[in-house]
């Protein structure tokens, strides 16, 4: 009879707690799905990747669902995101639960919460600007007018697939001049796309370079620096005072410098040189008749200035003079119509010029510090830079009247 009472308890024992599962007195515990995601959003904004995990086995270890395999999970708890790749700041995205799990809801007495999860991207690193021309150098060569441009990339850019080309202007560049450059894709993409491709953001494909540091031909009187011009006085003078060839009882007693013409090519396709300097003198020469006062020219052809502003003058030792068959001064008229002393030069500076430079004007820009008394005809009322004459003879200033 006991055995029976208590096999009778036992059973009520059994038949309660059975009841209190089956019957749904005990509230279900709920698995909140959101709180077993892991995910991560990786790289530069724009650019940016996600991934994910589903923690299976804690889901499994923290509801004691010891019957469920974690693959069986896997295949009956899933979810897709909005999106997963190409993620900027600023972006919302979401994952949408797909949930089948009523017989694991029913046996274990649990609800699977899975409300959709919603993320805004974030605090995620910009990606780099590129501008290719930090990594380069252009450098010109050659003389102003005829320069070329070159461009040399930096070892240390980026992206070894950028390439630099220069238009169609690269020739015959003169200082000033614009030139454009243009980066490229070696691999013939589109350049925004290929850094793009490689986490940058180009700034920009094209820039503009101003040719400067070539040396170049005179073009202007002003460009002739004080040494410049010191350096032409020097070889100047030393050419007049050896050129002439004096009679007896003659003497140079004065070789002043006045100034200059500068003759400038117009084209030099058609000019001999590119420029052409003039300086200009007064001469006088003293002799047994009197005085002779004449003006005389010693020219350099393609004088140079440098850019790196060392003042040297090239081809200096290219000096052109008048000769007697150009123009010819002179005193003591003979009874045949010559002079018994005459020397080759002109009476006049503008006789000077108008033998020597105006037929000159189809070729050349013609341009003159001269003072305004000479080429008016009144040398007397100029001043004038007295240079050194001969060793022989004192030098004294001696100018014309008139």
């Amino acid at each position: 009879m006991k055995k029976t009472i208590v096999c009778v308890a036992l059973a009520s024992l059994l038949l309660f707690t059975g009841c209190d599962k089956v019957g749904g007195s005990k509230e279900p515990a709920i698995i909140d799905l959101n709180e077993y995601i892991d995910y991560t959003i990786e790289g530069y904004s724009t650019k940016a990747t996600l991934t994910y995990t589903i923690r299976y086995d804690d889901i499994i270890d923290d509801f004691e669902l010891e019957d469920v395999a974690a693959s069986r999970l896997e295949k009956k708890i899933t979810g897709t995101w909005s999106q997963m790749t190409y993620l900027a700041n600023g972006d919302e995205i979401t994952f949408e639960w797909n949930v089948d799990v009523d017989n694991i809801e029913e046996k274990y007495n649990v609800e699977f919460e899975a409300e959709d999860l919603k993320v805004e991207v974030k605090d995620l690193e910009e990606m780099p600007e590129l501008d290719p021309f930090d990594y380069l150098e252009v450098t010109y060569s050659g003389m102003s007018g005829g320069g070329t441009a070159e461009v040399t990339i930096s070892d240390d850019i980026p992206l070894s697939d950028i390439r630099f080309s220069i238009d169609s202007s690269n020739y015959y560049l003169a200082n000033g001049d614009e030139i454009t450059v243009t980066a490229y894709c070696y691999s013939g993409d589109d350049l925004a796309d290929y850094c793009e491709d490689n986490e940058y953001i180009l700034v920009n494909d094209t820039a503009t370079y101003t040719v400067e540091g070539l040396d170049e031909y005179l073009t202007d009187i002003d460009q002739l620096t004080p040494e410049m011009l010191a350096e032409l006085q020097t070889q100047a003078s030393d050419t007049i005072n050896a050129s002439f060839y004096l009679e007896d009882g003659e003497t140079v007693t004065s070789v002043n410098y006045i100034g200059l013409y500068l003759l400038s090519t117009k084209d030099y396709a058609y000019s001999w040189y590119h420029n052409r300097v003039y300086l200009i003198y007064e001469v006088t020469i003293a002799t047994p008749a009197g005085d002779i006062l004449l003006y005389t020219y010693v020219g350099f052809n393609d004088i140079i200035v440098l850019a790196d502003g060392s003042n040297e003058i090239y081809d200096i030792l290219s000096t052109d003079m008048p000769d007697s068959w150009d123009s010819e001064v002179g005193i003591g008229e003979m009874s045949w119509g010559s002079y018994e002393y005459e020397h080759a030069g002109y009476a006049s500076v503008n006789d000077l010029y108008n033998d020597a430079f105006r037929p000159e004007l189809e070729d050349y820009n013609i341009t003159n510090n001269i003072p305004d008394a000479y080429l008016s005809g009144t040398p007397a009322e100029a001043p004038a830079e007295e240079t050194e004459a001969p060793a022989e003879e004192p030098a004294e200033e001696t100018v014309e009247e008139g």
